[in-house]
């Protein structure tokens, strides 16, 4: 079992990072939709503490995704692909790092502006401080709701670029005769 990234495969801490990420984006997702659907006040509380929970979650895999790949090789460089599928197989994963990053920053700052009370992970509760600006709360949830329309498209190319390296790029002959 392989821990770090070698030149030519993800390592496993890669490998459980990427998919816990995949698990608290898509609960996030989900958790983010109900929150339109929610019949009243304390239902609505309560599934925006969850939401907020798995985002903080999903905020700490992400930066800690981006910290291990700034430490360990990218076996992308080894596939046998083209230059240009490479070089956009790393911007979108770098894009992804970024975009995830911004919108679980603008999902805090959603809480700062009007100081809600959330009950993180069903244990403890906070009371954000208040800028109390509806205006600035409203904008930032324009902007949360449209960065999640661009990481669905991200996601998506990501999903596609994968698929497409399964099925027409392979990692060199050399490496899996190893």
């Amino acid at each position: 079992m392989q821990f770090r990234n070698s030149e030519f495969a993800y390592g496993q801490v890669a490998r459980i990072l990427h998919w816990s990420s995949v698990a608290l984006l898509l609960g996030t997702v989900v958790l983010g939709t109900r929150l339109t659907d929610a019949s009243d006040d304390s239902e609505t509380l309560q599934v925006l503490s969850q939401h907020v929970s798995l985002g903080l979650l999903l905020l700490g895999a992400m930066v800690a995704r981006f910290v291990w790949r700034l430490q360990n090789p990218n076996p992308v460089l080894s596939y046998a692909l083209h230059d240009i599928h490479k070089r956009c197989a790393i911007a979108v994963h770098w894009f992804i790092y970024a975009v995830v990053i911004l919108q679980c920053c603008l999902g805090f700052a959603q809480l700062l502006a009007d100081g809600e009370h959330v009950v993180l992970f069903e244990v403890v509760g906070v009371r954000f401080p208040a800028l109390g600006d509806a205006e600035l709360r409203e904008r930032l949830n324009d902007v949360h709701e449209t960065i999640a329309n661009v990481i669905y498209v991200v996601i998506a190319l990501h999903v596609a670029g994968a698929i497409y390296h399964q099925l027409f790029g392979v990692v060199d002959v050399e490496y899996h005769d190893a």
